[in-house]
C-alpha cells in the first residue's frame, strides 16, 4: 500500500492544546506549506504528498531528473486515493480529525510528554556506568517547587513537558528567575500542568540515534549530528557516512561505552515505546564538557514520537548522496523579502549541482519549492569532507 505523507511541524503544540480544533500561530502555517514536500524525499514509488499548492513543473522535473521523484500531489482531499496510507510527520489530536481517522487516542498524550525521556534516563542510568546523575531533570509543579531547586544558584533550563526543536525553553541564570520569567513559567504551569528543571551542561555537541518502531519491536537506523542555536533552536543537519559520524563521536567517548549505549538503548526503548508506539522516532543525546578535557554523554535528552529532520538527513545522506561525500542539511527561516529567493540563486551558482552515478557528488540544491514571497527553506549544501562545519 503506498503512503499519504503530510508536514505538519506543529506535532508537539498541537499535543499540548489537546483539542482537535487546534489552530497553529501563523508562522508554522506557514512553516507547513512552504516546507510541504520535504516528506517525498522518504517516498517510494506509488506514494503522495499532500500540499496546499502544487510546485512548479519545473521544480517537479528537477525532482525527478536529480532524485528519481515522483511522486502524486494532492492539493484537494475530495482526489485523495483511499488506497493510500496516511503519514503524517507526527501524530496529535488536531491530526487524527483532519485526517478523519481514529488513530489518536487521549491516552497518547503522555507517550509524548519529556516524562517519558526521563523514564528511559532512569532506566538506562541502571545499565548505564558513565551516565551521570547531574543529567537527570527534576519535575516540578509549582513556582514553589521551581525555588526550591533554583537555591542551589546555578545555571538551569526550564522545559515545557511538550516541545521540540528549541522550542519551549528557558534558561534560567544562577538560580535568578525575574518578572518576565516568572509570566513565562506560570503560563506553561496553567497551561502544561508542570515543567522539567535541568541543570545547564557545557554543551560539546548534539546528536541523535534514529529508529522505527513496530509490532513491540525497536530497530535502529542510523545516527544523525545535528546542529543548534544559541537559543537551542534546530538550523541543520550533518549529511554523509555514518562512519565519519561514528569517528566524530569516538573522538570524546570510548569505543565500548559506545556500543553499549546504542544496545542497552535499543532494549529501554522496546520497553518504553514499543508497546504504545508505531512509527520512525528519535532520541536525541549530548555530548558535554565535564571539567578540561572530560567528556560525558547524556544519552536521553527528548524522545521525539515522529519523523524528524535527523531521519531526514539519514535518508538523503543513504539515498541521494555519494559515498564520502559530506555537507550540510539547512533548515532556514529567512524574513526579510525576496532573501530566501536570492539565497537559492546565489548558492546555486557558487556551488553548481554535480551528479555522479545517479546521485549528489557535490553542489547546492533547494530541496523545497522557492519564489519570491517564500520565508522557510530547506536545502543541502555538499561540498569537499575538510568544509564541512561538522
Amino acid at each position: 500500500m503506498g503512503k499519504l505523507y503530510y508536514f505538519n511541524p506543529d506535532t508537539e503544540m498541537a499535543i499540548a492544546n489537546g483539542s482537535p480544533y487546534y489552530t497553529p500561530p501563523a508562522n508554522i502555517v506557514r512553516m507547513a506549506d512552504e516546507l510541504a514536500y520535504l516528506p517525498a524525499y522518504f517516498s517510494e514509488q506509488g506514494d503522495g504528498i499532500w500540499m496546499k499548492q502544487r510546485p512548479s513543473p519545473d521544480f517537479l522535473a528537477s525532482r525527478l531528473k536529480i532524485f528519481n521523484l515522483s511522486p502524486s500531489i494532492f492539493t484537494d482531499q475530495e482526489t485523495i486515493s483511499p488506497d493510500l496510507k496516511q503519514e503524517p510527520w507526527g501524530w496529535s489530536p488536531r491530526m487524527a480529525s483532519l485526517l478523519q481517522t481514529d488513530r489518536w487516542k487521549p491516552e497518547d498524550k503522555e507517550h509524548y510528554s519529556r516524562k517519558v525521556a526521563l523514564d528511559c534516563l532512569i532506566h538506562l542510568r541502571h545499565v548505564l556506568p558513565f551516565v551521570e546523575a547531574s543529567v537527570f531533570p527534576t519535575v516540578c509543579a509549582s513556582l514553589e517547587e521551581i525555588t526550591a531547586v533554583l537555591r542551589e544558584q546555578k545555571d538551569y533550563l526550564v522545559k515545557a513537558p511538550w516541545s521540540s526543536s528549541g522550542k519551549g525553553l528557558l534558561k534560567i541564570r544562577g538560580g535568578e528567575v525575574n518578572a518576565k520569567s516568572r509570566e513565562w513559567i506560570g503560563g506553561i504551569l496553567d497551561r502544561q500542568g508542570y515543567i522539567m528543571l535541568e541543570e545547564f551542561l557545557d554543551k560539546e555537541c548534539d546528536f541523535a540515534m534514529e529508529f522505527y518502531a513496530e509490532k513491540g519491536k525497536v530497530r535502529f537506523l542510523g545516527l544523525s549530528l545535528f546542529y543548534s542555536g544559541k537559543k537551542g533552536e534546530y538550523k541543520g543537519n550533518y549529511i554523509g557516512g555514518q562512519e565519519k559520524i561514528e569517528q566524530k563521536l569516538l573522538s570524546y567517548l570510548d569505543e565500548s561505552s559506545f556500543a553499549m549505549l546504542k544496545r542497552q538503548l535499543e532494549s529501554v526503548l522496546e520497553t518504553h515505546i514499543g508497546p504504545v508506539y508505531e512509527g520512525y522516532f528519535g532520541v536525541d543525546m549530548m555530548i558535554y564538557r565535564q571539567g578540561e578535557g572530560v567528556y560525558k554523554i547524556h544519552p536521553c535528552v527528548e524522545i521525539n514520537l515522529r519523523y524528524t529532520m535527523g531521519i531526514l538527513a539519514l535518508f538523503l545522506s543513504q539515498r541521494y548522496v555519494l559515498k564520502n561525500t559530506e555537507g550540510v542539511f539547512m533548515l532556514s527561516y529567512l524574513p526579510a523579502e525576496k532573501a530566501a529567493w536570492r539565497r537559492q540563486f546565489q548558492l546555486a551558482r557558487d556551488f553548481p549541482l554535480c551528479l555522479e552515478s545517479g546521485k549528489i557528488k557535490s553542489g547546492y540544491i533547494a530541496l523545497t519549492p522557492v519564489d519570491p514571497d517564500t520565508k522557510f527553506i530547506a536545502d543541502i549544501q555538499l561540498t569537499a569532507p575538510a568544509a564541512s562545519k561538522f
